[in-house]
């Protein structure tokens, strides 16, 4: 499991504190003021914090001290003190999963697709009154939605496949919910989602490329996500080549971008016909390839509801992609398949909202 990265800065030094204890597993208060260079009391008061919020429990006496000294209670970090509720949503269904806080799903739900903004809200909206009474306070929900996302606004911009267009989905369920919520473009979240749990988590570096509905792709760079100006980094389907050139092809507002119709087209025409497959291949290698050039990541990782077709072909693709670039990578299928976005967002929110519980609530509780 890679771990989730928290934001922080040194006078935070209750996250600080919580952040090395999840890192080195049945640590001592010694080892920590050690670290930080506190002393022992202000380790005591912080722990002591953790403690009571039940993000830290005591392991058990640890090993004595290189001088002889009195042995120390290990802490470790409680992935058991709050469950986390992720939501995908598409144009084929609304999945909803309840896990801790190490990814391990407690609930699971998939439903029918609402692409009325309202009651696709209603539906996240049931899913958490149903989990609000699970034993461990919910520390936020996280829903990804096939769209550019802008953030400091929470607005789903423009999601072609829901018909959604700059929509506050955020303010939709705020009515409802009153813990903390985030919205995240679903390829980004399925990045995070392998980066986490996932065939990315023993790498800080490679590029995600899902095929589904349509097409995206997110960059994991130094085991961070690249957003890009605006939110909008990884935006795949608008790659142009001459042809669109020839043809005046355009992005056009609420449409699929031209890269993206032209693969979705051939992707289906091999999957019936079995035709058009070396177009297919080279199309995506050339992509692949340029990709590969300019970020050399160390994998790239196919995901999406239709990767399962791009891998038949992927030994031909990979034989372009040797002609096409010279530097080395590793193409492989992600691993946590249709779950990727809703786990993926999950991690997000644990990034997001433990910076606001011990930094801006003091280390208050905020789930039930």
């Amino acid at each position: 499991m890679q771990l989730i990265h928290f934001p922080y800065t040194k006078s935070n030094n209750r996250l600080l504190v919580l952040d090395y204890i999840r890192r080195n597993e049945n640590c001592s208060r010694a080892e920590i003021a050690k670290a930080f260079g506190f002393s022992r009391s202000t380790v005591s008061l912080l722990v002591e914090k953790l403690l009571q919020n039940n993000m830290v429990k005591e392991m058990g006496l640890g090993a004595s001290t290189a001088e002889g000294g009195r042995k120390g209670t290990n802490l470790a970090f409680n992935y058991q003190s709050y469950s986390v509720i992720g939501v995908d949503v598409t144009n084929s269904s609304v999945l909803c999963v309840l896990t801790d806080l190490a990814g391990q799903v407690l609930k699971k739900v998939s439903l029918p697709p609402v692409l009325d903004v309202s009651l696709c809200a209603q539906k996240i909206v049931n899913f958490y009154q149903e989990c609000n009474h699970n034993e461990s306070p919910i520390l936020g929900i996280g829903v990804s939605v096939p769209s550019i996302v802008d953030h400091t606004k929470s607005i789903v911009i423009d999601a072609p496949s829901l018909g959604w267009k700059s929509v506050n989905f955020k303010a939709e369920l705020k009515k409802y919910i009153p813990i903390p919520i985030f919205i995240n473009n679903d390829v980004d979240s399925a990045a995070l989602g392998e980066h986490w749990i996932g065939k990315g988590a023993s790498t800080d570096h490679f590029f995600y490329l899902s095929i589904g509905t349509g097409i995206g792709s997110a960059i994991i760079s130094d085991g961070r996500l690249v957003p890009g100006f605006q939110y909008s980094a990884g935006e795949i389907g608008y790659f142009v080549d001459k042809e669109d050139l020839d043809h005046d092809n355009t992005y056009k507002f609420g449409k699929f971008g031209s890269f993206e119709h032209k693969v979705i087209h051939l992707l289906q025409e091999y999957k019936e016909k079995r035709s058009l497959e070396k177009d297919l291949v080279i199309d995506v290698s050339i992509a692949l390839a340029n990709v590969i050039s300019l970020l050399n990541p160390e994998r790239v990782i196919i995901g999406g509801q239709k990767s399962n077709q791009l891998m038949e072909i992927m030994d031909s693709i990979r034989t372009y992609i040797k002609r096409f670039s010279p530097l080395q990578t590793t193409i492989e299928k992600a691993s946590l398949n249709h779950k990727a976005s809703s786990i993926g967002v999950i991690s997000y929110v644990i990034e997001k909202s433990f910076y606001h519980i011990l930094v801006e609530k003091g280390g208050i509780p905020i789930g039930k």
